[in-house]
């Protein structure tokens, strides 16, 4: 007999088969738990979707994401209204992504207001070493 450890949120007919079939262990999760899984569960589905290529599949990823959105907005007791106000706000402050802008890199002077946050966040912006 082996076991193995899921530890994941996971759909409500495929928990039911795993627990029909698969002697599955689980339990029902609380708000404060739920909301926690749903997040956990969007990066997971995320990083699902980054080596797709075919339009099909992409588009399914997108459905599986949109899925946990949906479900989270659900759980938060609020709106896609409410989502769409936050995201043109959003988008009137910072804007959209509509130009495709990528940056490579950025250089920045000792006393740039900037430098403490790249510095305090190394995992995300690492620092180049100087030639």
């Amino acid at each position: 007999m082996y076991q193995f450890k899921v530890a994941k949120l996971v759909r409500d007919k495929i928990a039911q088969r795993m627990i029909a079939n698969e002697n599955a262990s689980y339990r029902v999760l609380n708000d404060k738990d739920f909301i926690s899984q749903l997040k956990k569960k969007i990066l997971e589905e995320a990083k699902e979707l980054i080596p797709v290529k075919d339009k099909e599949k992409i588009i399914k990823e997108i459905a599986d994401l949109q899925e946990i959105i949906d479900t989270l907005i659900k759980t938060l007791k609020s709106s896609k209204k409410e989502i769409k106000t936050k995201q043109r706000e959003e988008n009137k402050k910072s804007s959209s992504f509509r130009k495709r802008l990528y940056i490579e890199k950025i250089e920045l002077e000792n006393n740039h207001q900037w430098l403490d946050y790249y510095l305090s966040h190394p995992k995300k912006y690492p620092k180049i070493k100087n030639k």
